[in-house]
């Protein structure tokens, strides 16, 4: 063992500037992005992880109410400031951008669940893929397709996914924007990202196969076989 002194002349003085691997988090979990930098073209955030495809078409941590495109995106975050988004200006049809949580112990829940704000304005929109790595596999757990909002003011949408089949696992979670079309306007956002207790009554699920009518106070559902139609209040 050497033992370096300021008289020695292999002794190199400071500053030191290194990178100290992220920890494992514990369940619950909650980032809204409130303490992540806002920045373009992230690496790493926080313990997240960006990756892309193509130049330009990355996750970015926004700040400033809308994206920086015209008619795509939402008007702000859904709680706060902060938000993360893909910028669709660049890249190709058939980019991809992947965006990846921390280590996230789920030991101390029973019945662990994810939930998300997603933002997904722009005609030219493209697909959000989320999948789960239970240490060993990438399983996709659930797919957006295309627009889900038709306004930069529409609401944010929330996304409910159990993850019963991971209880006990130490587990990351990877959302994967894919650019499907040319155009700018598909600038894909989430935001308060949540693993935490199933609620007891939880919310039912495929609500998605409704069609919402935004001037009634009802759902109602189309059928596809010889059942009868029902409307969900």
């Amino acid at each position: 063992q050497a033992v370096c002194s300021a008289s020695d002349s292999s002794f190199i003085s400071g500053p030191y500037t290194f990178t100290l691997l992220c920890s494992v988090s514990s369940a619950p979990f909650f980032d809204d992005f409130e303490g992540h930098t806002p920045s373009v073209n992230i690496v790493q955030t926080n313990c997240w992880d960006a990756i892309g495809t193509t130049i330009g078409y990355d996750w970015n941590i926004d700040g400033m109410a809308s994206t920086p495109s015209l008619n795509t995106g939402p008007s702000g975050a859904y709680s706060g400031v902060n938000y993360a988004y893909v910028e669709a200006s660049s890249g190709t049809t058939g980019s991809s951008a992947l965006f990846e949580s921390p280590l996230i112990d789920l030991s101390s829940l029973t019945n662990p669940q994810l939930d998300f704000y997603y933002h997904m304005f722009g005609v030219d929109m493209g697909d959000l893929h989320i999948s789960i790595y239970d240490g060993s596999n990438w399983i996709t757990m659930d797919s957006i397709m295309g627009q889900q909002q038709t306004a930069e003011t529409d609401p944010w949408l929330n996304r409910i996914l159990p993850l019963s089949n991971f209880s006990g696992d130490t587990i990351r979670v990877r959302f994967i924007s894919y650019k499907t079309a040319t155009g700018f306007t598909g600038d894909v956002s989430i935001d308060d990202f949540r693993i935490g207790e199933a609620p007891n009554c939880p919310q039912p699920a495929f609500l998605n196969a409704f069609n919402i009518n935004p001037n009634s106070a009802t759902l109602t559902w189309t059928p596809t076989g010889s059942e009868s139609s029902w409307a969900l209040y």
